[in-house]
């Protein structure tokens, strides 16, 4: 079963902008996934605390994709997506 992926107002931007492509974040956002599973695949990612309590931020090279994931109804809301000295402004 997938997930479906949600964009906000921020994190749309950034792709229009072409900050990332499509396919690109899409692999990202499923070895997200994967490593939740339990399967070893190569992504580093943290919890978040503060006013980000409920995200976690992925590590894409100089970007960070902030996420938020709601297992039970199966739906990842990324939020942001910046360069990472940029991302939690």
């Amino acid at each position: 079963m997938s997930y479906s992926i949600e964009l906000g107002r921020h994190a749309d931007k950034a792709i229009k902008r072409g900050t990332i492509g499509d396919e690109e974040l899409l692999a990202i956002i499923n070895d997200f996934l994967d490593k939740f599973k339990g399967i070893d695949v190569s992504i580093e990612f943290k919890k978040l605390k503060g006013r980000w309590a409920g995200f976690y931020s992925i590590k894409a090279g100089n970007l960070r994709i902030i996420a938020r994931v709601d297992f039970d109804e199966r739906r990842v809301f990324i939020d942001r997506i910046d360069p990472r000295g940029d991302v939690y402004k």
